[in-house]
């Protein structure tokens, strides 16, 4: 059996560099803004915009009733950061990088914990805070919710082995605490339950395990309870599926699981958008790597070693066995947090007997993920950084093409006409990787749909025989998309657009309103509501929806200019 120490100080000048290091090396990526899921998430959703609505936040799903992921606390922590600096990502990254500089404190103190020395187990926290994988998981707004279970997670263990050596029931308290926080930050934080449990039995503890279990138990029960309420359903909301994989379950959870091996061993070019069909030899490679580190550490490397290996088990196999919840891309850095921390813990295990030059590597292999790291952030600096550079590495992905063309449209609207052209490029592109039958209903059915919304923004820029856009096609053309997609807000506000400028201006409202109602977080539908209803003369009423394009996107110039031009008219200036 393994004793570990009763105590764990790390001491005032490791602990500051094992904050201090990351936080240099991830400041890079305070300024950056909002990127992909950033925009509809955070950037234009204003259930996230008011940390004071508490029961908003609490009581109802962080991406809608369609999908079954009830994250209260992660919400809360968007909602404050976003109020700390409105309008820009400043705030939801500063507290992604504190909770990251947390986890990797209280990793240092949990080796300790597990019998490392204070040399080994800073070179561990390290190796955890600078893995290339954690550039994700910390640089992406979106991504503050594995920074949060990370933080939670390996606090509640640091918590749960100083109880277990002291008895204190301050220390239970706090663990608890933690296991909850875990739960309420992301669905997979429920294995943090299934962590503490396997830590017991990790260090030969197996009697206060099963004792643990009821209480264990208890707060598993209670958070489904939770999520019944909330999901006003048995199934508690783990029955609604994000994306349909056409492939096998079993095949499919197999090649994320080599995936993320894969990533883990090899962290090196980042890819956002890798899905299991491109797992292959090069997978199977890295996954053996990853795994023979593991099985080398339970072997050799102690208690140390034994908890290293649960704590990748708890990272990956959570995505394994909830893959049609991730997305199309259900190979993703930011699912490793609680895995880097064991390969960390791993490694320090092993290279740190004897003491000498084991730690010098793995300070080296610090510094050489740190560099990879640095170099990594920029990718989130903007949205077209983003798309360009995923694009350089999957350029045959449609998914990519859209969202370069989606991007490009925009600054179309807003009187870039140069870029028009190359939107349309792009979206044609995507249509011809995807077939000509955009109204196929299958796994790709949603990308469809907005391949064919874009194209249809895109007839605005189609000139008429007057030299303008050609009102009547452009409404065929939202009409179209309609038809096939009756829910689609944009489609709707395209096509109030073209109702008003054809005169129609009573029409154009409705459809605009219709738009409204569908996704109350779109900022182009109270902005072309507001310009058709200062055409009708209701100015009260265009401030108004001008103010709130403006809650939902503080830096929108137009909505802005056209704000002090109705002000103006009201007071008859």
């Amino acid at each position: 059996m393994d004793h570990a120490p009763q105590h764990a100080t790390i001491g005032i000048v490791r602990g500051a560099a094992i904050a201090l290091i990351p936080a240099l090396v991830f400041a890079r990526g305070l300024t950056q803004g909002f990127v992909y899921d950033d925009l509809a998430l955070i950037a234009q959703n204003p259930g996230l915009h008011d940390p004071f609505d508490f029961v908003g936040l609490w009581t109802k799903p962080l991406w809608g009733e369609q999908l079954g992921h009830w994250r209260p606390l992660t919400a809360q922590l968007l909602a404050i950061g976003w109020a700390l600096t409105p309008g820009s990502a400043l705030g939801i990254h500063a507290i992604s990088l504190l909770l990251h500089c947390m986890a990797a404190i209280s990793l240092a103190r949990v080796s300790m914990r597990l019998g490392l020395s204070r040399a080994a187990a800073t070179a561990a926290a390290l190796l955890f805070a600078l893995h290339p994988a954690n550039a994700e998981t910390v640089a992406w707004c979106a991504s503050l919710n594995d920074a949060l279970l990370a933080a939670c997670a390996i606090g509640a263990v640091d918590q749960w082995l100083r109880w277990r050596a002291t008895g204190t029931d301050g220390a239970r308290r706090a663990a608890t605490a933690l296991l909850v926080a875990a739960m309420l930050s992301k669905e997979p934080g429920v294995f943090a339950l299934l962590l503490c449990l396997g830590v017991d039995m990790a260090m030969a503890r197996a009697q206060l395990a099963r004792r643990a279990v009821p209480c264990i138990a208890a707060l598993a029960f209670t958070w489904i309870a939770a999520r019944m309420l909330v999901f006003g359903e048995l199934a508690a909301g783990f029955g609604r599926v994000t994306y349909a994989h056409p492939d096998a379950g079993l095949q499919t959870s197999l090649a994320v699981g080599l995936g993320l091996l894969r990533r883990l061993a090899w962290p090196f070019g980042l890819d956002m958008f890798e899905g299991p069909d491109a797992v292959g030899a090069g997978s199977m490679i890295g996954a053996a790597a990853a795994g023979i580190v593991f099985w080398i550490a339970m072997r050799r490397g102690g208690v140390a070693g034994r908890v290293a290996c649960l704590f990748a088990c708890a990272s990956v196999l959570p995505p394994m066995l909830t893959v049609g919840n991730l997305g199309p891309y259900p190979i993703a850095s930011r699912y490793l947090a609680l895995a880097t921390a064991g390969l960390g813990v791993a490694l320090a295990s092993l290279c740190a007997r004897p003491l000498g030059k084991g730690v010098v590597a793995l300070q080296a292999l610090a510094c050489a993920f740190g560099l990879a790291t640095w170099l990594t952030i920029p990718m989130w600096r903007d949205q077209e950084t983003f798309v360009e550079r995923s694009l350089a590495q999957r350029p045959n992905d449609p998914r990519l093409h859209y969202m370069r063309g989606s991007l490009l449209l925009e600054r179309a609207q807003q009187g870039d006409t140069a870029a028009a052209q190359r939107a349309d490029t792009a979206l044609l592109e995507a249509k011809r990787l995807l077939g000509d039958d955009l109204a196929r209903n299958d796994h790709l059915s949603t990308l469809r749909r907005d391949v064919a919304t874009g194209l249809a923004w895109m007839s605005m820029f189609y000139a008429g025989q007057g030299g303008g856009p050609d009102w009547m096609r452009v409404e065929r053309a939202f009409l179209s998309v309609i038809a096939d997609w009756p829910d689609r807000a944009d489609a709707y506000v395209g096509l109030g657009v073209a109702r008003a400028a054809s005169g129609r201006l009573e029409l154009g409202q409705r459809d605009l309103e219709r738009a409204i109602e569908l996704d109350p977080g779109t900022p182009a539908a109270y902005f072309n509501l507001a310009k058709v209803l200062q055409m009708r003369g209701d100015l009260a009423s265009a401030r108004a929806r001008l103010l709130e394009a403006l809650r939902i996107r503080p830096d929108d110039a137009q909505a802005r200019a056209m704000l002090g031009d109705v002000e103006r008219q009201q007071s008859g200036r």
